[in-house]
C-alpha cells in the first residue's frame, strides 16, 4: 500500500512543468549505521546514483535516488550476529532545492520511498542466516555543490535513509527506527 503511494506521488511531481535539464549525480562515500543497525554493524561503504530533473524555476529538482549502504563490519562479535553483514538499498523518490545560484550551492533535500535491507550472519563456521525485509523509508539530505560550469557540478552530500519498521528482531533497540547516515563525495552532469 505505501508503496502505491510512493508511486502515485511520484508520477504527479513528475508531470509538473519542467525544462529540457536532466541531472545525473553518482556519489560514492561512508555509511554510519544508528540506533538498532549500530548494535550489529560498523561503518561501511556508500555508493549512490540520483537522477533529477530540475523544474522550472532551475532551483527545484525531482527525481530518484537509488543508494546502497554496505556495512560489513561486525560491530559485536559475541552478540548472536556472529560475522555480520548488513545491506541497505534505499529506492526513494527525491526532491531537493538549491539555496542560492552562486558558485558554491548549499542545498536541502527530502526523500520518500522503500528501503530493501539484507542482514547475513553465521550461526555457526559451517552454517548461515539471512534475513530481508522490503520497508517504507524516509530520507532528509544536505549538501554543497560547487559550480565548475553549467554542466558540471561537484558535491558533497550528508543524507540520512531511515527504515521505518526497525532492524531485525534480537538486534538492540529493535522498537526503533534506523539506517544509516550517509556522507559522499561525487560529482552531478547536467544535460
Amino acid at each position: 500500500m505505501k508503496l502505491k503511494y510512493t508511486l502515485l506521488l511520484a508520477m504527479i511531481l513528475w508531470t509538473c512543468e519542467m525544462q529540457a535539464q536532466w541531472s545525473v549525480q553518482p556519489g560514492i562515500g561512508m555509511s554510519i549505521p544508528i540506533t538498532g543497525y549500530n548494535t550489529i554493524s560498523n561503518s561501511g561503504i556508500l555508493y549512490q546514483l540520483n537522477v533529477s530533473k530540475r523544474l522550472k524555476n532551475d532551483r527545484w529538482g525531482v527525481g530518484l535516488m537509488l543508494g546502497w549502504g554496505r556495512m560489513h563490519n561486525d560491530d559485536n562479535p559475541s552478540d548472536v550476529f556472529e560475522n555480520a553483514r548488513l545491506d541497505q538499498v534505499p529506492i526513494l523518490v527525491t526532491a531537493d532545492y538549491e539555496l542560492t545560484d552562486k558558485k558554491w550551492i548549499p542545498y536541502l533535500g527530502f526523500g520518500m520511498g522503500v528501503s530493501l535491507y539484507n542482514l547475513s550472519y553465521d550461526l555457526s563456521p559451517t552454517s548461515g542466516e539471512t534475513e530481508f525485509n522490503a520497508s517504507f523509508s524516509i530520507m532528509p539530505a544536505l549538501g554543497l555543490r560547487m559550480k565548475v560550469n553549467d554542466k558540471v557540478f561537484p558535491f558533497i552530500e550528508a543524507n540520512y535513509p531511515m527504515v521505518m519498521d526497525g532492524p531485525p528482531p534480537g538486534t538492540g533497540k529493535a522498537d526503533k527506527a534506523t539506517g544509516y547516515i550517509g556522507i559522499a563525495l561525487g560529482a552531478a552532469y547536467r544535460f
